[in-house]
């Protein structure tokens, strides 16, 4: 994902400004093209497209104001979902661990202590008979 969006922004660097005749302030075209009250209706919650509009309407500061109303059952939705993920992973992350802390704690100092032994048979037995490849043969033998 963030490759696409480097790529993209690369291109999107190397692209050349093209000139834009306009009587209108850009900040004006703006609301007139690209995010007029249409699109602020259809991508913006109820609540905000209201309170949104009626600050402009009004021509009232945005100061005090919430993107979202924290008492809309949405609003509690949205939130309750991102809580729920964290806490399940949050607990995955605890349980995978514990089985880190259990295997490095009792399995590692076990298989040092085998491989102690098998490192012994393999000098002992006869390499016709030892039918695993020993570590000289793993490093070496191309």
């Amino acid at each position: 994902m963030s490759t696409l969006r480097f790529g993209l922004l690369q291109e999107a660097l190397g692209r050349k400004a093209v000139p834009v005749s306009s009587e209108n302030r850009p900040a004006d075209d703006f609301g007139k093209y690209v995010f007029n009250r249409e699109k602020m209706q259809r991508y913006l919650s109820k609540y905000t497209y209201t309170t949104l509009t009626d600050l402009i309407d009004k021509s009232l500061p945005l100061s005090g104001y919430s993107a979202w109303d924290p008492s809309s059952p949405a609003f509690i939705k949205e939130i309750s979902v991102h809580i729920d993920f964290i806490t399940e992973k949050t607990a995955d992350m605890i349980e995978a661990r514990k089985k880190a802390i259990t295997y490095h704690d009792t399995i590692v100092p076990l298989t040092e202590d085998i491989r102690y032994h098998i490192d012994k048979l393999e000098l002992i037995v006869d390499d016709g008979m030892w039918t695993l490849p020993t570590y000289r043969e793993l490093l070496f033998v191309r």
